[in-house]
């Protein structure tokens, strides 16, 4: 499974910022991925007006949550 990260920051403060999630369908690949995310971060934006999109990426899912928390395990967007 493949999924888009993100970082999302606040208009009136870009520093602060928090990573995002979105999983896509099972059989996606990464070229699908890229090839859908710009709709996708915009329906994000829509619906969350107080942010803006600084970076994203999609990768293979990650297999665990722990993997997930763990900041040594995710490589910078």
């Amino acid at each position: 499974m493949i999924e888009l990260v993100f970082l999302a920051c606040l208009r009136t403060d870009p520093a602060d910022c928090q990573e995002k999630v979105v999983k896509f369908m099972p059989a996606a690949s990464a070229a699908l991925c890229m090839y859908q995310a710009q709709p996708e971060l915009a329906s994000w934006v829509n619906s969350h007006p107080e942010r803006s999109i600084a970076k994203w990426r999609c990768r293979e899912m990650r297999e665990s949550v722990a993997e997930r928390n763990d900041p040594l395990a995710q490589p910078p967007l």
